[in-house]
């Protein structure tokens, strides 16, 4: 693979094609994680309702920390438009 001066600066390329093609592999991976974590957020965003929210919180965290959670939660989902 050829590649030109910039791209192997960003990319931290090497010069060997193994060590490259693996450090490539490393960079989609990230990205596919980045992108699997904002898809799962707007999911959690747009169609979880607050009360079914509260249930999964109270079996996660303490009762002290869920009425903070909700209020975070409800300021966030109001700022998400509803056009998606």
């Amino acid at each position: 693979m050829m590649f030109t001066p910039i791209q192997s600066i960003v990319l931290h390329f090497t010069g060997n094609n193994g060590i490259d093609s693996l450090i490539l592999i490393q960079n989609f991976q990230r990205i596919q994680l980045f992108l699997l974590f904002m898809l799962g957020y707007n999911l959690l965003i747009l169609y979880i309702n607050e009360k079914r929210l509260e249930e999964i919180f109270l079996k996660i965290i303490g009762v002290k920390f869920v009425p903070f959670m909700l209020k975070i939660f409800t300021k966030l989902k109001k700022k998400v438009p509803k056009s998606l």
